[in-house]
């Protein structure tokens, strides 16, 4: 009996270093964990602004974004990784501003050239629609 509960334990112990590591994984900072990709222009409370530069065949390992806004500055082709491993080939154009729910992927450029991004990170629940308008 005690060496069964202590198989229970170890188990237990190695379950919650597995799924601990694993989601950690999961909700890095792609500025931190690939600097060379990514330049942080502004962090605030409530905003990080940042571009990120993706030359053919460049990866960014999993990471994870709140709500986001992109702005794509130079286009290409992209495929985003989900959590989950299912693979979105994306055709890219420069100019094209996007609003994002957040997200963990990975991402990948599998194009033949380069792509820029400019990413505005919305942090602490902070949304558009609760700015002001503007007044004419």
């Amino acid at each position: 009996m005690k060496r069964l509960k202590n198989q229970l334990m170890a188990l237990g112990i190695i379950l919650v270093i597995t799924l601990g590591s694993s989601a950690w994984c999961y909700a890095q900072d792609v500025v931190k964990i690939m600097p060379a990709m990514h330049k942080l222009l502004l962090e605030t409370e409530d905003v990080k602004v940042y571009e990120a530069t993706y030359k053919p065949g460049e990866k960014a390992a999993m990471h994870s974004h709140p709500k986001h806004i992109i702005y794509l500055l130079s286009g290409g082709k992209m495929t985003m990784i989900g959590t989950d491993g299912k693979r979105e080939e994306l055709a890219m154009e420069a100019g094209v501003v996007r609003e994002n729910p957040a997200v963990t992927h990975a991402t990948e450029n599998t194009g033949d050239t380069e792509v820029k991004v400019l990413v505005i990170e919305l942090k602490n629940g902070m949304d558009h629609k609760m700015m002001p308008k503007k007044q004419n």
